[in-house]
């Protein structure tokens, strides 16, 4: 850095602000202190500077799973922002294991990461919740809530979208509304039922506890909760599945028993993804900004790294919004 300077003609501090991409740098200077950098092949040292500025310029990003392309969305989003920064993203995933998040955090703590963003399989884990507590860097969860941490976290509103698809639903006639969820460990199980619950009771249709099924977020689970609901006395009308997997596995059933969508049965999904936009035919559903709750994860954590003697943790709210595509129609004569 000091050969960089002298053939620059600048300081080493005004060096140092160019590697780090600082904004308080004339655009001439930083084009001529590159183009020496560029001349010499010089590349900086991660660990040197480590050692020095006690940070690695790496962030931990834990996932449930990367078969949900959700996840991998939001991963895009969370390295948009970072990479602008400096930082690398290290990227793992737990597989729906809550003692592999335990051990996938001090894995990546021991590499001194700067900071975590967590989208963990289960929030109650005393495995996990004592591995983030011995956590030292900032963390920012996703869509998740773990009792007796200090985090922040990017939250799901999916009250906001829920109302507008069972007020929808309700239009057309429908009465025996079908919900279909994920595991109650994790919060979107918790608030997409409470979400269904509550817009159902707003449009004054009591939730009949025989079509409420609640337990994971696979695609199986789906699958052979759909075959019950349709061998019932009185089965749904219209099926609300809530995830993009279950999903999957009420369109394999769907498709296995001859139903038509939206002709024998109407159906709305949480989370858009390709599948559900391009297939036939396209089904409506509740979406959320994937790549956006990555971006504003990312960029509250850089806010905490920046500011590490603030105490107060921040919840954001991100809202959801019905998307009325061709998979619903009306009963009413």
């Amino acid at each position: 850095m000091k050969e960089i300077a002298e053939r620059a003609d600048v300081s080493v501090a005004t060096v140092s602000r160019v590697l780090n991409n600082h904004a308080n740098v004339r655009e001439s200077v930083r084009e001529r202190v590159m183009a020496v950098i560029e001349e010499i092949g010089y590349e900086p040292d991660p660990i040197a500077r480590s050692l020095r500025t006690q940070a690695t310029f790496t962030i931990g990003f834990i996932v449930r799973d990367l078969v949900d392309t959700v996840f991998s969305t939001m991963a895009q989003g969370v390295d948009n922002v970072l990479r602008e920064h400096g930082y690398t993203v290290l990227l793992s995933t737990s597989s729906r294991d809550p003692e592999r998040d335990a051990h996938q955090l001090a894995m990546l703590r021991s590499r001194r990461v700067d900071g975590f963003i967590l989208a963990i399989s289960e929030e109650s884990s005393p495995a996990l919740i004592a591995e983030v507590r011995k956590t030292s860097r900032p963390i920012v969860l996703l869509d998740r809530e773990m009792e007796g941490t200090a985090t922040d976290a990017v939250l799901t509103d999916y009250l906001s979208g829920t109302r507008d698809a069972i007020a929808y639903l309700a239009s057309l006639g429908h009465r025996r509304i079908a919900y279909i969820g994920g595991t109650l460990a994790i919060r979107p199980g918790r608030e997409r039922l409470r979400a269904f619950t509550t817009a159902m009771r707003e449009t004054g249709i009591e939730p009949d506890p025989e079509l409420v099924r609640t337990g994971s977020f696979a695609q199986e689970f789906g699958s052979s909760v759909c075959h019950e609901l349709l061998n019932l006395t009185e089965p749904p009308t219209a099926l609300l599945a809530a995830g993009n997997q279950i999903a999957v596995g009420v369109l394999q059933t769907l498709r296995e028993r001859a139903v038509r969508v939206p002709d024998d049965r109407s159906l709305i999904c949480i989370d858009d993804v390709d599948l559900l936009r391009y297939g036939n035919p396209p089904v409506t559903v509740i979406s959320r900004p994937f790549e956006r709750i990555g971006e504003l994860a990312a960029n509250r954590l850089l806010e905490r790294i920046r500011t590490p003697e603030a105490t107060e943790h921040q919840q954001i709210f991100v809202p959801t919004n019905l998307v009325i595509r061709s998979s619903c129609r009306s009963i009413t004569p």
